[in-house]
């Protein structure tokens, strides 16, 4: 440390061995304050990360909603705002689809389940009481199971526990409420991106290499490109 400069990086290196101390000791003493902080910001941007992965996924039918409306049509004005709505709709159209073939089944299922698990209870003490089913190994050890009763007490837990099922719908119904209300706000924020993606491309390349040394911003870029390319491709393919 002879010099003015080796004493000036001998010192920069210092603050930043002991600034880094610092952190550690900080982000181990408040560990559950910092992690509810980061929950809280997670919970904010949620909507904009959802956004950014709708305008993603919307992305693929736009285009190509935009490629033949500008082919197959002399439009010159509003094309974006068309295809957008195009891919809502077809967003939407396989949802639903999606939807009538899977809930009846879903309900039918659960139905037959139950009606399963009752008539099941009742076949089970109709047979402990045959003589035949009592002469088998298998009617032997199940005789001293007391099936109507065990059917009884498991409608009484089911009343019991009728409040709990109650709050629990209600707890689920605001989660959905709260869902539906991030969902809304997602979607138009990737109505926004989808609006104007290469103004926010162009804005965030720009952003990259200003921010960022050339080694790592340029590889980003290209790495953000070819996932977005291969995404597009699978999705189409």
């Amino acid at each position: 440390m002879d010099t003015p400069e080796e004493r000036r990086e001998t010192g920069k290196w210092l603050i930043g061995i002991v600034a880094c101390c610092c952190l550690i000791y900080l982000g181990m003493r408040y560990f559950t304050e910092i992690v509810s902080v980061f929950s809280l910001l997670l919970d904010l941007v949620r909507p904009i990360l959802i956004g950014m992965i709708l305008a993603l996924i919307l992305n693929v039918p736009m285009n190509m909603f935009e490629r033949l409306l500008r082919k197959k049509t002399s439009m010159k004005k509003g094309v974006r705002v068309l295809s957008i709505i195009l891919a809502l709709v077809l967003i939407a159209a396989i949802i639903v689809a999606v939807a009538v073939l899977v809930i009846p089944k879903l309900v039918s299922a659960i139905g037959l389940l139950v009606q399963i698990i009752s008539g099941g209870l009742d076949g089970l003490e109709a047979m402990d009481e045959n003589p035949v089913f009592q002469e088998n190994p298998l009617g032997k050890l199940l005789a001293d199971v007391d099936w109507s009763s065990l059917k009884t007490q498991l409608e009484k837990l089911l009343k019991a526990n009728s409040n709990d099922i109650v709050d629990s719908a209600v707890s689920a119904t605001g989660s959905i409420v709260g869902g539906i209300v991030n969902f809304v706000v997602a979607l138009v924020f990737a109505i926004y991106i989808l609006a104007g993606k290469e103004k926010l491309k162009c804005q965030t390349g720009r952003l990259v290499r200003a921010w960022l040394p050339d080694k790592i911003g340029e590889p980003l870029i290209h790495v953000c490109h070819v996932c977005s390319s291969t995404f597009q491709h699978f999705i189409g393919g």
